[in-house]
C-alpha cells in the first residue's frame, strides 16, 4: 500500500470512528424486551394469519401492524434494528418480524408458507400437520397444486397428526 493511500485510509477511519456512538451507549438506549408484551403481540399475529388463511384480506393485519409499529418506533429510537426474517425450508418456510432489544433479539412468528403455494399456516401445530400429511407423497415428486391445496384445507379444518413427522430442523 502506498504511503499516501495509507494516510487517507487512516484519516477516514479517524473521522468515521469519531462519529459512531460507543457500543455500550447504543445498547443502553435500546428498550428491554420485557417492556413489550410479546405474548399478546404473538397472539395478535397468529389471529391475523388465521384471518387471512380463512379468506380475509390485508385488513386482517391492521391490529398487529398497529402494535408492531409501536415496537418498531421504540426499537429504532434506541438505535436498534427491526426487520422481517424468513427461513427457507421445504415443505414449510417460516416468516418472522424481529426486533433488537438491550437483552437480545426477539422475534414474532407471522406465518409459515407451504412451499409451492400462496398459502400460510399459522402455528407450529399446523406446520407439524402439513409435514405429516406431505410425508404420504413420494419423496422424489413434488405434490401437485391440488394436493397442496387439499393438505392446506385439511389442516385448516383442524386435522392434526397422532405422531410427529421428521420436519425441517
Amino acid at each position: 500500500m502506498k504511503k499516501g493511500s495509507f494516510l487517507l485510509l487512516l484519516a477516514l477511519t479517524a473521522v468515521s470512528c469519531g462519529e459512531a456512538p460507543e457500543p455500550s451507549a447504543q445498547v443502553s438506549r435500546l428498550p428491554a424486551s420485557n417492556d413489550v408484551d410479546f405474548d399478546t403481540l404473538q397472539v395478535t399475529a397468529t389471529a391475523a394469519c388465521h384471518c387471512v388463511a380463512e379468506g380475509g384480506d390485508a385488513d386482517c393485519w391492521a391490529a398487529y401492524n398497529k402494535s408492531k409499529a409501536i415496537v418498531v418506533e421504540r426499537v429504532e429510537a434506541g438505535g436498534g434494528h427491526t426487520g422481517q426474517v424468513g427461513e427457507a425450508c421445504a415443505p414449510v418456510s417460516s416468516k418472522q418480524d424481529c426486533f433488537d432489544f438491550s437483552d437480545g433479539e426477539k422475534c414474532i412468528s407471522t406465518g409459515f408458507n407451504i412451499v409451492g403455494t400462496a398459502r400460510d399456516v399459522c402455528t407450529l401445530d399446523e406446520v407439524e400437520a402439513v409435514e405429516t400429511l406431505l410425508d404420504q407423497y413420494p419423496k422424489d415428486r413434488v405434490p401437485s397444486a391440488d394436493q397442496l391445496e387439499s393438505v392446506f384445507q385439511k389442516v385448516m379444518a383442524g386435522w392434526r397428526p397422532t405422531k410427529k413427522s421428521g420436519g425441517c430442523g
